[in-house]
């Protein structure tokens, strides 16, 4: 650090660079845990702060990973994934950066990069299975793929290992978020599907149709159409909306109007329709932004932009009139009675379907 004019340099808030030796120094391990978590917060908005780089960055960077190297600063899961992020933010060229920005984002790349063969030493020594996973991140990001598929296998243990705890069903969501090359875990989703909690068991039944299943079990089915008791739970939702776009309409349908024969709240009526209504017609797609006016008389949702989404597949005339009797008879979609008032959407407008209840009991009729 010595031979960096940290003074001459400034950092993502113009300000004069020269306190990052100081908060590197407060980063170490010697230092007690406050200290170290306040400065490694305040080193990393210096450095990189809503995705801006800045001159201080590269050496900044290179400082730091030659502290991490000697072993004086800890190689965690918290730096490796900032890390893997600035990496990312070095990467990404936009036709708006200057020629300086360009400089920056090279220069921390090349100090990343030439640190690979240690974090390739570190992926193999470290204990840790959380930051070897990070690591094969990072290593993936830096054009070495393989260590990430060498961490599937143990994540999945991992995931058997306490395949009755919720918390860690997590894992399956990590690894399903990362890569696509998840291989023989069918038999051991099988098994959670068998013997899981209920929540697990249809999670387990969500991976399988994703991954397994292109004639899915009795079994798998009825633990899919068990949503309803998940309904307020994230997680189920997020591995339900995973796997609507794999599954046969008549039995996307059939858990849809399992999910709305029960639903009375209006906030997750309206939550869960947007999601539904993306399955079955953008299975591929979402929506983007949200945004809710609530006045004594009316709730209103509204999603944006406000412009159609392209029906990228479309229903039979049957599946259509099923659809709008599913919506209509769903009350909490369209009044909310404890409060009395009504509810609009754009919803209907969005995806082409009628824009009034009546309307779509009228489609619905025999």
């Amino acid at each position: 650090m010595a031979v960096v004019s940290w003074s001459d340099l400034k950092d993502c808030y113009r300000r004069p660079a020269e306190s990052i030796p100081q908060l590197l120094k407060a980063m170490t391990k010697r230092q007690p845990k406050a200290l170290r978590e306040a400065a490694e917060s305040e080193f990393w908005c210096s450095i990189n702060d809503d995705q801006t780089l800045c001159a201080a960055t590269a050496p900044g960077i290179d400082a730091y990973l030659g502290l991490i190297e000697t072993g004086e600063i800890a190689l965690d899961t918290a730096a490796v994934w900032a890390l893997t992020s600035l990496l990312a933010d070095a990467s990404a060229v936009s036709a708006r950066d200057s020629r300086a920005t360009l400089t920056i984002k090279s220069q921390v790349r090349k100090v990343i990069r030439k640190r690979r063969k240690f974090f390739e030493r570190a992926y193999t020594t470290n204990v840790d299975l959380n930051v070897r996973t990070e690591i094969a991140e990072l290593l993936a990001a830096l054009g070495s793929p393989s260590q990430r598929f060498g961490v599937l296998a143990p994540r999945v243990r991992e995931l058997l290992d306490h395949r009755d705890n919720p918390e860690m069903w997590s894992v399956l969501a990590w690894l399903d978020s990362r890569s696509s090359e998840i291989v023989d875990w069918e038999d051991h989703l099988r098994t959670i599907l068998r013997d899981g909690t209920n929540s697990l068991r249809f999670q387990a039944a969500c991976y399988l149709m994703k991954y397994c299943a292109d004639d899915p079990s009795a079994e798998t089915i009825a633990a899919l159409r068990t949503l309803p008791l998940h309904a307020e739970d994230s997680t189920c939702v997020s591995a339900f909306c995973a796997v609507a776009a794999f599954l046969p309409m008549d039995l996307l349908l059939m858990v849809t109007e399992d999910v709305f024969a029960g639903i009375t709240n209006v906030l997750l009526a309206d939550e869960l329709c947007s999601k539904f209504l993306v399955a079955i017609f953008q299975p591929n797609g979402g929506y983007t932004g949200f945004a809710m006016d609530s006045g004594e008389g009316q709730i209103e949702f509204v999603r944006m932009p406000k412009r159609r989404y392209a029906q990228s597949r479309k229903l039979t005339k049957k599946e259509r009139k099923r659809l709008c009797m599913i919506l209509a008879n769903c009350e909490a979609l369209w009044f909310d009675r404890p409060r009395n008032r009504a509810v609009k959407t754009n919803l209907w407008w969005l995806f082409r379907l009628p824009a009034e209840r009546v309307q779509m009991h009228q489609v619905a009729a025999p």
